[in-house]
């Protein structure tokens, strides 16, 4: 007896506009969403924007379409939020590593939990009896566990080592970086340059951290067997 093919929910459809759309008017931030994008609404339908803070007015275009909601970035910022900070880290823009830096460390706190309580009630149906106050600390060279990205860039005939592009599927181009820990952040450039020397340097598509006070391991992720002298260029 055969048996009928199990079908997948049919994929949502979407638009990834060309070139993005200006909209005439501003729009007002309403809340925040996972991912730490703004929300507004236009005509009704919501809006969610990159790079805004809850009760701003900024100018957006839009750059993905869907059905129920559109996706936009922000062109300029009309009415800031006390909340708003200039990014410390100069790779910001081109980096997708982190998406919150526009935003003083302790409202980043706060809104991560209002979006975990949101989540848990809408989703989960939990309402907590008691919340207790967030973990913080150091809102700078605390990460010790990352998946750095590895791209041989034709275009620059070198390795790029670093986090994926804020667009598209590249690789930042960093040489440093503000949230990694500090024993990692000063690897980024040795590592590109050693990755360079690599026969199988475009067979290596990511470097996975992880660190303790003591200690920094990294794994080498490749697609194919390493030469020999690959091998021992890593030993080294």
């Amino acid at each position: 007896m055969s048996r009928a093919r199990r079908r997948g929910k049919p994929r949502r459809k979407q638009t990834l506009l060309a070139e993005p759309i200006p909209l005439a008017d501003p729009v007002t931030i309403e809340g925040i969403a996972e991912g730490g994008k703004g929300i507004a609404r236009v005509n009704g339908k919501t809006l969610f924007v990159a790079a805004a803070l809850t009760g701003e007015t900024v100018s957006v275009s839009i750059t993905r379409r869907h059905a129920s909601y559109d996706e936009a970035v922000v062109t300029e910022v009309l009415d800031a939020s006390a909340q708003r900070q200039q990014p410390p880290c100069e790779f910001f823009q081109q980096c997708g590593g982190c998406s919150l830096q526009y935003q003083l460390p302790a409202a980043q706190i706060v809104d991560k939990q209002t979006i975990l309580l949101e989540q848990l009630s809408r989703i989960g149906r939990v309402q907590p009896e008691y919340v207790a106050p967030p973990l913080s600390g150091d809102p700078w060279g605390y990460r010790g566990k990352a998946r750095l990205a590895v791209r041989y860039s034709g275009a620059k005939k070198r390795v790029l080592v670093g986090f994926r592009s804020l667009q598209g599927n590249g690789v930042a181009e960093m040489d440093h970086c503000l949230i990694l820990d500090p024993r990692v952040s000063a690897l980024i450039t040795p590592l590109a340059e050693m990755m360079n020397e690599l026969e199988g340097r475009e067979r290596m598509p990511q470097i996975e951290v992880a660190t303790d006070s003591h200690t920094v391991v990294l794994v080498f992720r490749h697609i194919e067997r390493l030469s020999e002298q690959d091998r021992q260029i890593l030993r080294e």
